[in-house]
Order: structure tokens, then sequence, then C-alpha cells
């Protein structure tokens, strides 16, 4: 490509190359002044020196000119039928080096765009590099912790900002630095950053008519916060970790002598009640035990299902088993979840029969959704905890379900808990809330 790509710039109409016997390409004449090369006057070195003899052809490339557009030289281009390509390099992250990917990916997209120049289209291939926010910091962040042992809030936003940009020019430089070494015919007087001015102004103004037409809106989602670095975080910066058994795994930012369950199925009981006499789930969620609650009579439908194995009866109270893995959620839940066609709870489908939220005794509603709740897995009820799950906030979406946010930005439990549990890390309440149930007689082992 490179070879062809130069003998076209020469003053030939018409310039065919057969490659082997059986066909030939022929490509159009492009009339463009190109300056006379340089020549080598060294000795030829008796091996092949990659880096002098490449180093020296891209540098005469790019001081020519061969990588801009047609236009750029001949803005009276007298052809108007000439076609247009034109293509933006993905552009790298400035959070390291480049590897083998870009330069595969790199390779194939220099291939198509030399091969456009070589068609004699208007050809623009246009570099950049981007910020990368989030990866960007966590490594700045780790630069600094290291070089001076303070922490981004111990520099101040000015000074942390200005040692991000520092570390963003230096390798912008080195990535841009390594793409020419692959030889990418980038039109480099083009080249951006993600951050610049321009850039940043035409996306915001993008967003701002994409929301004046009513294209796009903001509404509350659950994300990926994380409470160290105090932002959400994208899907694609989040490493999901699957436990298919019980662990104990050691977490940043904890106490580094300290092992976290994760994996383990904790077994709650949730009262099922009919009618009315409990607090409503729109009432004051003061955690207080609800065996301090009137309790009324049993109803006939639980009656005649007290003999099922999915119904816990203590005390001529009735129960079911929920199964969860993060029992310290428990004070977001504004539901329990069925499926519809489970045979085993078609009881629990009248409309007025409730769970009782084990600390606050507020009732909770009892939900069908088959798309929640696969029967085949533990009891076939699930509690649903809308903020603080992908799958729960679905399910209250679909089912008009209050969200309840339990949990401060740093990954405490809120005012929401109680004064029992508010201040408490969400990891370390786990404990405590093990501990509650089990002091209730609500939770099995």
């Amino acid at each position: 490509f490179r070879m062809l790509h130069l003998c076209r710039r020469s003053r030939v109409s018409i310039l065919t190359t057969s490659v082997r016997a059986g066909w030939s390409l022929t490509l159009p004449y492009r009339p463009l002044h190109i300056p006379t090369k340089p020549s080598l006057h060294s000795p030829i070195a008796p091996s092949y020196d990659s880096a002098q003899v490449e180093s020296y052809w891209y540098n005469w490339w790019e001081s020519s000119g061969l990588f801009k557009p047609i236009s750029d030289h001949d803005e009276k281009d007298s052809d108007p039928a000439r076609e247009t390509f034109s293509m933006v390099i993905p552009p790298p992250n400035v959070t390291g080096s480049l590897h083998i990917g870009h330069a595969l990916t790199n390779s194939i997209q220099d291939s198509i765009v030399r091969w456009h120049r070589m068609l004699g289209h208007n050809t623009l291939w246009v570099p950049g590099t981007d910020h990368a926010g989030i990866s960007t910091q966590v490594v700045v962040e780790k630069k600094v912790k290291h070089d001076t042992g303070m922490t981004r809030h111990d520099l101040g936003r000015e000074k942390f900002l200005e040692n991000v940009w520092a570390w963003s020019r230096t390798h912008a430089a080195r990535i841009n630095e390594q793409q020419k070494r692959t030889g990418a015919s980038l039109d480099w007087s083009r080249a951006v950053f993600t951050l610049d001015p321009s850039l940043s102004d035409a996306v915001v103004a993008a967003f701002t008519k994409l929301y004046e037409d009513g294209l796009i809106y903001r509404g509350n989602r659950v994300v990926h916060f994380c409470p160290a670095l105090q932002t959400v975080l994208s899907d694609l910066e989040v490493e999901m970790r699957p436990f298919e058994k019980p662990a104990t795994v050691k977490l940043p930012n904890q106490n580094p002598n300290h092992k976290f369950e994760f994996g383990v199925i904790h077994d709650i009981l949730y009262e099922i009640k009919f009618g009315t006499d409990y607090k409503s789930s729109s009432s004051s969620s003061s955690f207080s035990s609800p065996s301090a609650l009137s309790s009324s009579s049993p109803s006939p439908i639980l009656s005649s299902s007290s003999s099922s194995p999915h119904i816990i009866e203590k005390d001529g109270r009735h129960f079911v088993r929920v199964s969860t893995t993060r029992p310290e959620t428990i004070f977001g839940d504004t539901a329990l979840a069925i499926h519809p066609d489970d045979a085993r709870y078609t009881f629990l489908h009248r409309p007025d029969c409730h769970a009782v939220h084990p600390f606050s005794g507020v009732l909770l509603p009892i939900v069908r959704d088959p798309l929640l709740v696969d029967m085949t897995l533990g009891s076939g009820v699930v509690k649903v905890t809308p903020a603080h799950d992908f799958n729960d906030f679905e399910c209250g979406m679909r089912n008009n379900l209050p969200i309840k946010i339990i949990m401060n930005k740093d990954g405490k439990l809120n005012h929401e808990t109680g004064k029992d549990f508010q201040g408490i890390d969400r990891l370390v309440a786990r404990r405590s809330v093990i501990d509650k149930l089990i002091s209730l007689g609500l939770y099995e082992t």
C-alpha cells in the first residue's frame, strides 16, 4: 500500500500495477505538488534498520502534507464529482500507553484510509485522545499517593486538576508518537483531545438541543456508585465478580485485617397478614419491633394452608421464608414478589394480603412478577429493594413500587434505617442486621 501510495503521487496519468497473473489495479490521476524527496547521504547499512528507515519515510510523508485531504492543498478542486472519505480514530485513553490491540485496529483503519487516497478520494483520518475521566482519575490518584503520600482531598481540587492535566499531556504525546511509529497516516494538524474547549462546547450544545427537542430526559435510575471515588461508574468501568459458592474477601478501603462474606444465603421470615390492621407502607417507617403491634385473627386461607412446608407457623402467626445474600438492604424493602404461576402461593394473590416488614412493621405489598422471580430457586419468594438492585428497580417500575434509598454516598446507612443502624457501613451492618433478626426470631440458619 505504501509503495503504490507514493507512486500514485508522481505525475503519471494512469498507474497500473500487476499482482501475479490474472488482475491489475488501475488508479486515477490526481494532480498534487509533492516536494522533492531528500536523499540519504550516509552509506547504506549492511542490515535493515527499521527505526532509521521508517522514521525517515514517516517524517517525509508528514512534512510533505501527504496525510492531508486534497481540499487542503487545492481549495478549488477541479473535480466536482470527487468522492469524500472521512474517519475519526477511536480515541485511545490517556491512562497509559498503546498495546498490540491498538496496533492491530490502527493498521486495519490505516489500510482503509490509504486505499481511499489511492482511489483519488478527498480523504481525511482525524487523530485524537480521550480523557477517560474516572480511569485517569484513578491512575493519577495512585501516582499522587505514591509520590507524595497525599490524597486528592489533601491536595485540593485545583492542585489535583493540575496533576491530571500534566498526566494527560504526557501520555497523549506518548500515544501520538506510538501511532506515528506504526505508520498511521493521520492528519496531525487536526489532532484533538476530548476535553478541548471546542469539543466540550459541542457536547453541551448537542445535549441541550436533544433536551429541548424532548429526545432525552432526566430520571432516577440505579447506578454503580463508588464510595471511595465519590462518583458514578459506567458498566464498562466495573469488574463483576460472580460467586458460585460462599467466599470471604478482603476489600479495598476497608480494614485490611477483616474479610467480608459474599455468596452466603440468608433466610428471613416475613409475617403474612390480611386486612389493614397494620401500618400501611406510606406511613412513617420507624424501625421498631413488629411484635409490639396488634395481632389480628388468622385468615381461614392461612389456616387451611398452614400444613404446607412453605408456610411457617409460630405462636399463631404465619410467615413465608425469603432468601437473600444482602440482608443489610432489608431497610429498603418495599415489597415481596412471587411468580404468578407458582401454585404454592396462590393464597397470597388476594389484594388485601400483605407482608409485614421485620423491623418497622410496615405493610408491604406482595406483587406477582414473572420476570423477577424464578420459582425454582429458593423458596420462590423474594424481597424487592428497588433503590439498591438493578433487577428490583425494574420490578419496582413495573409494579409502581416506592423507591427507598437507605445509604449515603459514603456507603453508610442513612436516617431511613433508624438510630440503631444509622452511620454504620453497609458491609459492617450485615452482621448487626442478622443479630437483630435473630433476636426477633425471624432468622433461619
